[in-house]
C-alpha cells in the first residue's frame, strides 16, 4: 500500500505538468484512489491509529465539521447538485490524503521521504535550468517540474516550504550539515527569484524566527545568519538585474506593508487583494442571499452561501452563479474567500481553527522543553497558514505537496520520544 501511495503522490504533486506532457487530466484518477484508500483503511479498522494522535484528529475533526455546516447551508441555498460534488471533491479528497499519509506510513519512512525529496529537488533544478537558459522562459512561467504554465510557481513555492521545514528539522536533529543547510538555501533562493515567488524572502525569514524560538540555539543560528542574509540579498540583486521592473521592490514591500497587500491582487482595480479578501465579499454574499434566500440576508455572513455555491472550473461547466456575478472580484485567488463564500465566519472558524491552535499548543510545550517534533509540527502549521492566506494553493491542484506533508510529519514524529 505504500507503493501505491507514493505513486499516487507523484502523480497528483506533478498533475499540471503531467497534462501539460500528456494532454490527460491524471490528478482525477489520483483522487479517486486516494479517496478509496482512505475508505478502505476505515473497512480493515487501521483509523485507529488515528486515537494517538490528537493533532490529527482535531485536525480532521474541524475539515469535517466545516463539510457538514456548509453543506447544510448549500442544500437550505438549493445548490445544483453537481456543484456542491465538485466542491465536496476538492475538500474531501485533501483530507483523505492526509489521513492516508499518517495511516499508512511511519517513522521508518522519513528516510524513503528524504530520498523522494532529495530526487525531486534534483529534477526540478535541472529543468528550472534547461527552461531558463535553452528555452528562454521567465517569470511565473519557469516552474521546472511544475511545468511551464502560468501561475505553477505556486507548486515550485509549496516545494520550496516543505524542503526549507524539512532543513532546519534536520539541522536541528544533527542530520544535516550547516554548509549543506545553506546549499538548499541558496539554490530556493536563486529560484525563488527567477521564478518570481517574491514571498520566499518572508517565508524564509518566518522559518529562521520560529527556529530561533523553539530551539533557542543561539550559537549555531548565528553561523549560518550572515551567510543566509547574503544569500537573500545577492537574489534580489539578481532578481533586479534579470526583472529591471521589480528594482526597489523589496524596499517599497516593507517601507509600505500595508498599502502594498491592499493593493488588488489582478490588474482589475475590482479585484480583491490579501487584505480585504475577507471584508470585500460581505456585500456581494449578502445581495446573493437577497436574491435566493431574503430571510437569510443578515446572516449571510456569517453562515455564507454553502458548499457549491463558489465554485468555478476551467471548462465553465461547474461555474456557479456567484462566481459568474462576481468574476470581477477574482475571489477564487484565495482559500480564505472561497472557504468564506461557502462557510461565511462560521466555516472560517472551523477550517482553520485546529491550524491555529495547534502551533500554540506546540509552542507553549516547547518553551518547557525544547523538542524537534515541536519544531516540524510548528513550522508545518505555520505554512499552512501562510498558504491559506496568500493563495489558493490548498484548494488546487498545487496542494497536494502540503497535505501530503502534513501527514508524513505526524507519521514520522508520532513515536519520536520527544512527542508529546
Amino acid at each position: 500500500m505504500k507503493v501505491i501511495l507514493f505513486i499516487i503522490m507523484i502523480i497528483c504533486f506533478f498533475s499540471e505538468s503531467l497534462r501539460q506532457i500528456t494532454g490527460i487530466p491524471l490528478v482525477h484518477i489520483g483522487n479517486g484512489i486516494i479517496i478509496l484508500m482512505f475508505f478502505f483503511l476505515v473497512i480493515s479498522k487501521k483509523v485507529k491509529k488515528l486515537w494517538q494522535s490528537s493533532d490529527m484528529l482535531l485536525i480532521l475533526a474541524c475539515g469535517l465539521a466545516f463539510i457538514i455546516f456548509s453543506s447544510i447551508i448549500g442544500i437550505v441555498y438549493g445548490v445544483r447538485p453537481i456543484l456542491f460534488l465538485w466542491s465536496l471533491r476538492r475538500y474531501l479528497v485533501f483530507y483523505c490524503l492526509l489521513a492516508d499519509c499518517y495511516l499508512v506510513f511511519d517513522n521508518a519512512d522519513i528516510h524513503l521521504f528524504y530520498k523522494l525529496l532529495d530526487a525531486v529537488i534534483v529534477i526540478h533544478i535541472v529543468l528550472t535550468l534547461v527552461q531558463f537558459f535553452i528555452f528562454g522562459v521567465r517569470w511565473d512561467y519557469l516552474n521546472g517540474i511544475f511545468g511551464t504554465m502560468m501561475g505553477g510557481n505556486a507548486g515550485v513555492n509549496i516545494l520550496f516550504i516543505v524542503n526549507t521545514g524539512l532543513c532546519f528539522y534536520r539541522f536541528y536533529k544533527r542530520k544535516m550539515q550547516w554548509w549543506l543547510l545553506l546549499t538548499h538555501i541558496a539554490w530556493m533562493c536563486c529560484n525563488a527569484f527567477l521564478s518570481e515567488i517574491k514571498v520566499y524572502v518572508i517565508e524564509l525569514v518566518v522559518a529562521m524566527i520560529i527556529y530561533v524560538v523553539v530551539t533557542r540555539e543561539y550559537k549555531r543560528v548565528l553561523k549560518i545568519l550572515l551567510p543566509i542574509l547574503a544569500m537573500m540579498y545577492v537574489s534580489i540583486l539578481l532578481m533586479y538585474y534579470i526583472y529591471p521592473y521589480y528594482s526597489d521592490y523589496y524596499s517599497l514591500l516593507f517601507l509600505n506593508l500595508m498599502s502594498t497587500l491592499s493593493e488588488p491582487h489582478h490588474s482589475n482595480p475590482d479585484s480583491l487583494s490579501r487584505l480585504n479578501q475577507i471584508s470585500g465579499l460581505i456585500r456581494p454574499i449578502m445581495e446573493y442571499a437577497k436574491i435566493h434566500r431574503f430571510y437569510l440576508e443578515k446572516l449571510a455572513p456569517i453562515i455564507g452561501l454553502g458548499l457549491g455555491n463558489a465554485e468555478l472550473s476551467t471548462n465553465g461547466l461547474f461555474d456557479s452563479e456567484f462566481y459568474l456575478t462576481n468574476i470581477r472580484l477574482w475571489y477564487w485567488d484565495f482559500v480564505l474567500s472561497m472557504v468564506y463564500v461557502e462557510g461565511g465566519a462560521v466555516g472560517l472558524f472551523l477550517y482553520s481553527f485546529a491550524w491555529v491552535f495547534i502551533p500554540v499548543k506546540a509552542t507553549i510545550q516547547a518553551i518547557n522543553k525544547k523538542s524537534g517534533s515541536n519544531l516540524l509540527i510548528i513550522l508545518t502549521c505555520a505554512m499552512v497558514l501562510f498558504i491559506m492566506i496568500y493563495d489558493v494553493s490548498l484548494r488546487n491542484n498545487y496542494g497536494y505537496m502540503i497535505w501530503a506533508f502534513v501527514g508524513i510529519v505526524y507519521a514520522v514524529t508520532a513515536k519520536e520520544n520527544d512527542h508529546k
